[in-house]
Formats: C-alpha cells, structure tokens, sequence
C-alpha cells in the first residue's frame, strides 16, 4: 500500500519502455464532524468527547486517531476522543486491477478541533483551569447556546462563581461545539465532634477525615491539616469550621465550635525585693498570698520570653534593676490573662563599707 512508479520495457528493445505511475488518490472531502457531545468515562476515570461523523463511509473509508494506533474501521455510530486525538479519514486500500485496485487515499487534515473535556472547576482558587484564548465561557447559559459569553484566558481564568451558577465552555468561533461543565454547588456542614483544640498548646487536632478550614473572629480561613496543626495564633472571637472548596462545590457554611472570651484582667501580684527574689500572687479562695506557679506565667522585661511561674524562683536574675512581667497562663479554653508587673532592685553591695570614727564618716560609699 505504497506510491511507486513501474516500468515495463520490452526485452528485445529495452529503450522501449512505459511507465506505470501508481499515486494515492486525493483525501475525502466530504467527510466532517457532524455532532459532538462530552461525557465522563468510568473506566478512563475522565472526561471524552464521543464525536459523530457525517459523510464517512464504513465500506470505503477508514479513520485513525493517532500514528501509534493505526487505521481502523468505525465501530458503532461514534467514535471516542480525549485530548491527545488528532482524527483524520481516508479511502481504503482496495485490492484489485488496474481498473478496480486502488491504493488508500492521503488521510484528511485534523477534523477535531480543540478538546474542551479537560477544563475544570476550581472553586477555591475562583478560577477555571485548562482554558486558553481559543475558549468562550458564560455563567448565564441555559442550554450552551444562549446567554453571555466571555473570551477565557490561557492557561486558566479567574472567574466569581456563586451557588446555582452553571458553567458553559465553547470553542470560539464555533458555538456548535459547546460542553457544561458543571453547576456550583456546596459542601455540606461539617462534623466537629473529632475536632479538638488547645489554646495553651497553640495546637488544633483534626480527627475527621474531613477537608477542614478555621477562623478566628473575622479573620481569615486557615486551612486544616490531618492530625494536629501547631503554632495557631488564638485570639478573642467566634472559632469556626468549614469543609474546604471542593471542584465546583464552594465551601459549606461555617460551623461554630466555641467562643473565645476575651483575657482575663492582670492578677493581682507582688514582689518580696529581698536578697531572694520572690514573685507573690493573691489567692482569694485562701485570702492569702503565694509564690507564683505554673498556673502563671513570667517574663523579664518587655522582649523576655515567656516561662513557667515555678521557673521563676531558680531564675538566674541580673544583680540589677528590673521589671518582671507576670500573667496567668493559658488554658484549654481561655487565653493568657492582661498583664501585670513588678519592679527588683539591685542588690546593694555593702561588703567595702568601712566607718571611719576619727573623720566621723562612712568610706566607700
């Protein structure tokens, strides 16, 4: 099923000769896509374009989708194209004479156009993702045809859905060839009995299986990690869940797991400035005063790190003046109290005094 040229000569006089050209006929030209429509495949685990050719002819002609995959007759009444086809047709070869054998035709060009069966939804990040500038899109289409169309962008475009929007791709230029891609729904409300915090740690602990986000008051959403998330910034406000945008899904409507009151006021504290430095809170319950521990916590001067209160009495404090600074620690549930402070002194020296009774004076002062 190759062109070739034949010569035939005579055997006596082989300057007398004729040749015999043999040629591929001209590529079919009425063949085109009639209709395509897009559907998800189960077993590809992805979306196809199932095309329907009009002028194809399954006794004469033969179609191929890739050159790895070779000529093949049509199966059915359509044929399967994902985004690496590139779809041509061609008469068969036809065993016979001169008369009646032919060789196969020089294939058609590329009848497919571009392949709109990759383009998804990326709800989160407001975006539709595997467009170029050869798409239209609309969020208004009843039907695919109707509506507002808008020139897409490559790779990806950024676009506002809201709930109950249906989103439409067609190819530009040619608004016969059109795909839904999906409706903007929503992500249901989520548990958040397996959902656990601790201020005092800085830790949430996600034990749902779910795609989780968190805020605190107004701010904004964090998103979850499975397992135990740290270093999180707890503050005065509403804590609330919400399951993750999920393709076309939004995300659901936030959930509240608790409410984080405000800090308690400073506690009432004071210093013993003695050779020992000593921390004292008072303990209504006792009506009494105490030595700090670790349900405060202290720090030494304004940029001090923050440390257990029963730390404070094996401190090692400069022989100068300082401000302790003392709160009370947080909790599960409740954040570090307001602020107090206390003041040390330096711790005199008065080894080097000598009294001088004849001058009536104290040296080294």
């Amino acid at each position: 099923d190759e062109p070739l040229s034949l010569y035939v000569r005579l055997k006596d006089v082989p300057y007398v000769y004729r040749e015999f050209k043999i040629s591929r006929p001209q590529s079919p030209t009425n063949v085109k896509i009639k209709e395509i429509n897009y559907e998800f495949d189960e077993d590809a685990e992805k979306v196809v374009a199932k095309v329907v050719l009009e002028g194809f002819d399954n006794e004469t002609m033969e179609y191929r989708l890739s050159e790895e995959e070779g000529w093949k007759e049509l199966a059915g009444d359509s044929i399967i194209l994902d985004e690496n086809s590139n779809l041509v047709v061609r008469y068969k070869f036809k065993e016979g004479d001169r008369e009646k054998g032919k060789l196969s035709s020089e294939p058609t060009k590329r009848l497919n156009t571009i392949f709109l069966g990759k383009v998804s939804i990326d709800t989160a990040s407001g975006i539709l993702l595997y467009t170029n500038s050869s798409m239209e899109y609309s969020t208004d289409s009843s039907n695919g045809t109707d509506g507002t169309w808008n020139l897409a962008q490559d790779p990806q475009t950024p676009i506002s859905f809201k709930l109950g929007d249906t989103i439409w791709i067609r190819e530009k230029g040619n608004p016969d060839h059109y795909r839904k891609v999906a409706t903007i729904g929503q992500e249901p409300e989520p548990s958040l009995d397996k959902v656990y915090y601790s201020i005092s740690k800085a830790k949430i602990h996600n034990d749902t299986g779910q795609n989780l986000e968190y805020r605190i008051g107004e701010g904004s959403w964090i998103k979850l990690y499975d397992g135990d998330n740290s270093n999180i910034e707890f503050k005065p406000g509403a804590l609330e869940f919400r399951r993750q945008a999920n393709g076309p899904n939004l995300p659901s409507e936030p959930k509240v797991k608790a409410v984080i009151p405000e800090p308690d006021s400073p506690p009432t504290v004071r210093a013993i400035d003695g050779a020992e430095k000593i921390i004292e809170y008072f303990d209504p319950g006792s009506n009494s005063w105490k030595n700090i521990d670790d349900g405060f916590e202290y720090r030494i001067g304004a940029n001090g790190q923050w440390k257990a209160g029963s730390k404070f009495t094996k401190e090692a404090l400069p022989n100068s003046n300082i401000i302790v600074y003392v709160r009370k620690a947080a909790t599960k549930t409740t954040l570090p109290s307001q602020t107090a402070s206390v003041s040390f002194t330096e711790n005199l020296d008065f080894s080097r005094l000598k009294l001088n009774v004849a001058k009536g004076v104290i040296e080294n002062t």
